[in-house]
């Protein structure tokens, strides 16, 4: 239930997050088993699968990120 929670949560935040640097939320919704979220497409993949194949990058690089 705790998973659920946090599933609602994250789609409550991301509906109302409008901003270039964050991929857009389309829509969400749940069946019986599942919980759906539907996003912009994001050329380049997420940020975490980036760091898990570079592990190390500049500190340029990272202040871009964070900015």
């Amino acid at each position: 239930k705790e998973q659920v929670s946090e599933i609602n949560n994250e789609r409550l935040v991301l509906s109302k997050l409008k901003h270039e640097s964050i991929v857009g939320m389309k829509a969400a919704w749940a069946d019986k088993n599942h919980y759906y979220l539907v996003f912009d497409f994001a050329l380049h993949g997420d940020l975490l699968c980036f760091l898990k194949k570079h592990q190390i990058i500049s500190s340029k690089l990272a202040e871009y990120f964070s900015a």
